[in-house]
């Protein structure tokens, strides 16, 4: 209509095609292309962020118990799926075409954004808690010896636990991934367990030199045998790692 300079009641139930007959629309050919391109483009955006918004309205993380704990499951079609989401995102925002919906654009890039942040940092906060809880919660030969470590490790193990329950209880990806303070939380977790590990590397290295035999044997075996102070049956299992030619010692049962 801006381009003729008329007026149609294109929205009436009268509406026809000798309506847009009266335009005279050969008149304006190259400009009438222009515009069914352009909405051609449109459609085809809008479309595509339904499917996108659908998808995630569905798409759920799972959990699994982990001792006491709802821990996260397999997370790869998730990431997959945000990556392609992603370059959608970026290609409708590449297009002249987005004008429409950019406001709607612009929260799903974040949200997409976000969803990257979140799992990645999630993931490994959680792999690094799957490893230091037997040595920080079970072992008490550890944690007699690192105190300090070990009170703020039980305060990241509680937290944690109810960051998960609560995770668990809304699973729904978008809902998760950005509720308030989420990543806030596991910026802290990380930082707290890092702290931890330094801890415990710094206890290792000190056994080591002590003991340099140690230095024959693997951090996941020198946490097992520090482990077990009190249980030399289950050290025995690692005496040939520490001394060539030995595979194990017999005890005297009495």
């Amino acid at each position: 209509m801006v381009t003729t300079c008329q007026k149609i009641s294109f929205q009436s139930q009268n509406f026809c095609l000798q309506d847009l007959i009266v335009l005279e629309l050969h008149k304006y050919e190259a400009d009438v292309e222009e515009l069914v391109e352009s909405a051609q483009k449109e459609d085809k955006i809008e479309n595509k962020l339904k499917d996108i918004i659908k998808s995630w309205d569905k798409m759920k993380f799972e959990f699994e118990m982990h001792k006491d704990t709802p821990i996260l499951t397999e997370t790869t079609e998730i990431v997959e799926l945000v990556e392609q989401h992603g370059m959608d995102i970026q290609t409708m925002l590449s297009s002249k075409d987005v004008a429409e919906f950019k406001e709607t654009v612009e929260k799903w890039r974040m949200y997409m954004k976000t969803l990257e942040i979140v799992i990645d940092k999630w993931k490994k906060v959680q792999n690094d808690w799957k490893i230091l809880r037997p040595i920080f919660i079970e072992s008490e030969d550890i944690r007699a010896q690192l105190p300090e470590s070990t009170v703020v490790f039980t305060k990241v193990n509680e937290d944690w636990r109810d960051m998960m329950l609560e995770a668990s209880e809304e699973p729904g990806v978008i809902i998760a991934a950005t509720a308030e303070g989420r990543l806030d939380k596991l910026n802290i977790f990380e930082s707290e367990i890092e702290s931890c590990n330094r801890a415990l590397a710094d206890q290792l290295e000190s056994k080591r030199k002590l003991f340099p035999r140690f230095y024959f044997v693997s951090t996941e075996i020198l946490l097992t045998i520090l482990s077990n102070g009190g249980n030399p049956e289950k050290v025995n299992e690692y005496m040939g790692d520490c001394f060539d030619g030995m595979g194990f010692v017999l005890f005297d049962q009495e």
